[in-house]
């Protein structure tokens, strides 16, 4: 349960290559964050983290060793701008 008046900044892992998953999950939080109960609590989104943390993708097996932040914009940042533009 958040407290009233609460700031909350979500982070949406993309370590398994599921933007469709993603997607959905940002829907899901935009919806909750409108919802009545979270309006009248004053619990504001304050922002949606894109890939939460995928320079540590490589240390837990998620990808190869040579993985870091060019092949993450490379795979990821296309199809997440254009699945974002339907929120």
């Amino acid at each position: 349960m958040l407290l009233v008046d609460t700031h909350v900044v979500w982070g949406l892992n993309f370590g398994q290559r599921n933007g469709s998953a993603a997607i959905c999950a940002a829907r899901a939080i935009l919806d909750a964050f409108s919802s009545p109960a979270f309006v009248n609590a004053n619990i504001t989104l304050d922002a949606l983290e894109i890939g939460n943390e995928p320079d540590l993708y490589m240390n837990n097996g998620l990808r190869p060793s040579s993985y870091g932040s060019p092949q993450y914009v490379e795979e990821c940042v296309p199809d997440l701008i254009f699945g974002f533009r339907k929120l």
